[in-house]
């Protein structure tokens, strides 16, 4: 009963933005510390929930808060003085981050500029939210944008003897997760609150996205001995004149620095295939090289979000 009470908030807050009701349900049981509700006359009015992963900053152990959705700014500033009262009963020396679903490989971030979702798998908040959290004690601890690129070039094909673009099917997809699995950790190693999947773990993430990945949106850059270099990860917005770009990685080292200048090249030739009109650069951190990437394609800042960290008292 109080686990349908707890989805029936997200239900209601997005009733108007097809399934992202569901998105926001999504919970990480294998974290779950604990979750907190607020209720008003039999409903709820807020809710969060408090994980923990295995991740440390600053030499510190970390706790996420996720899963956050409120009513209005009384109702939300309320749940979240419980929280911190409770969390420093219980975990006195610990860093408390959010929103993160979990880990960041599920959902994380809010969107400051309140707006419905843009493409699939984007994140939407009511207004308050920014505020709200700096009301209540924490501070930006990183930002994130979407670009939006309206200007599809024609770009052109990538060929040489070093490096080529291919698209694999989804047969050599699997049998090169394993080699895909390694390059993503290391590329990704030093983002923000980065957790490590074993190779196990990602594989199975990966296997059961599969039936849902299409192909031709996930060009690879392989070297001469057929080692992957790199990767994008694209898919279809919500009409197919629009594509989002949610991933570019590359192996580190001199020697690849120009992999993310071929993998936007074969992005421009997919649009230019498909007829795309618009292409979303998601979620791209402030510090991120995409910026680079993103900018020399002409794309237009459309969306921010952010990541919140408990400010230390003194």
């Amino acid at each position: 009963m109080l686990a349908e009470k707890f989805r029936e908030l997200a239900i209601d807050l997005y009733k108007n933005q097809g399934q992202y009701a569901a998105q926001a349900n999504r919970i990480n049981t294998a974290l779950f510390v604990r979750g907190y509700m607020m209720m008003e006359n039999d409903e709820v009015c807020a809710r969060v929930i408090l994980f923990k992963p295995n991740l440390k900053l600053n030499m510190q152990d970390v706790l996420f808060f996720g899963n956050f959705e409120a009513t209005d700014h009384v109702s939300g500033a309320q749940l979240l003085n419980a929280l911190l009262r409770n969390v420093e009963e219980n975990y006195p020396k610990i860093t408390l981050i959010g929103p993160v679903n979990g880990t960041t490989w599920n959902d994380y971030r809010i969107s400051i500029d309140h707006q419905d979702i843009l493409f699939p798998n984007d994140i939407s908040s009511p207004a308050f939210y920014h505020l709200l959290f700096l009301e209540s004690g924490f501070e930006v601890f990183a930002k994130y944008h979407t670009n939006l690129q309206t200007g599809v070039s024609s770009g052109k094909a990538f060929h040489s003897g070093e490096l080529s673009v291919v698209f694999l099917t989804k047969e050599l997809f699997r049998e090169k997760l394993s080699e895909i699995c390694q390059l993503t950790m290391q590329a990704f190693s030093k983002s923000p609150l980065f957790t490590p999947l074993t190779e196990m773990e990602f594989i199975e993430k990966q296997l059961q996205l599969l039936p849902l990945l299409d192909m031709d949106l996930l060009p690879f850059v392989l070297d001469k001995q057929g080692h992957i270099a790199g990767y994008a990860f694209c898919y279809y917005g919500f009409s197919k004149e629009s594509i989002v770009v949610k991933t570019i990685a590359r192996k580190g080292g001199r020697e690849y620095a120009g992999v993310g200048r071929i993998l936007s090249e074969a992005i421009m030739q997919i649009a230019k295939r498909n007829n795309i009109q618009k292409i979303f650069h998601a979620f791209m951190h402030e510090q991120n090289t995409s910026n680079i990437l993103s900018g020399n394609l002409d794309g237009k800042r459309v969306k921010e979000y952010a990541l919140y960290i408990l400010k230390k008292s003194t």
